[in-house]
């Protein structure tokens, strides 16, 4: 599985890249799911997650609940092996382009409140 490390110098992924090869690594360690300002009507992610495929639909403020198929999946789509390239968590409110602060306090510059 390939995953796009986003905080640091160019200096230090290369330095974490070289220095974890093939070793198991939790994905919470490694980066957050919650785009910039948090997800509309949730906020920011602090628990575990489960990512699914396209979209699912739910109740604003409600827990998608997930359960465990009582029948066996026998549908090519369900069968197929994921590998994510690329998680995007830029901000969906508004026009967010920015993946993390850094790069937004890059291109914007200091604010009157900094």
């Amino acid at each position: 599985m390939e995953s796009q490390v986003n905080r640091g110098t160019v200096a230090k992924k290369l330095d974490w890249a070289h220095k974890e090869p093939e070793q198991q690594v939790l994905v919470n360690q490694t980066f957050g799911i919650s785009p910039l300002g948090g997800f509309v009507h949730c906020g920011k992610v602090t628990n575990g997650f489960v990512m699914l495929k396209d979209s699912s639909v739910g109740t604003r403020k409600r827990v998608y609940t997930q359960c465990k198929s009582l029948l066996m999946q026998t549908e090519r789509q369900t069968l197929e092996k994921i590998n994510f390239k690329f998680v995007d968590t830029t901000s969906k409110f508004g026009h967010g382009c920015f993946q993390i602060v850094e790069e937004k306090k890059g291109f914007m510059g200091p604010f009157k409140k900094d």
